[in-house]
């Protein structure tokens, strides 16, 4: 009984934990209220995108390809930018 008690315990710490630090990262990237490269842009975007505001995360990626970055980033800006426009209701 004591071993089932145990593991409960250990399950609901680890979830509150993850919890928490989901919680402070997505605080974190919503702060960033002033975004300076493609990345800091993509990362804006992707969470604008998850929050429902897809315009908002087309503008976002549509910004970050408008500066200089890596070609694995701006392939990765390109896919994102898809996915949000896909996700627009016709």
């Amino acid at each position: 009984m004591t071993d089932m008690r145990t593991k409960y315990l250990l399950t609901l710490v680890m979830a509150v934990v993850c919890v928490g630090y989901t919680a402070i990262r997505v605080a974190a990237n919503l702060s960033q209220g002033n975004p300076k490269t493609a990345e800091e842009y993509n990362n804006r975007g992707l969470d604008r995108q998850k929050r429902g505001d897809l315009e908002g995360a087309i503008a976002d990626y549509t910004k970050a390809l408008s500066l200089k970055s890596k070609p694995a980033t701006q392939a990765t800006l390109y896919n994102n930018r898809a996915n949000a426009f896909n996700r627009i209701p016709a």
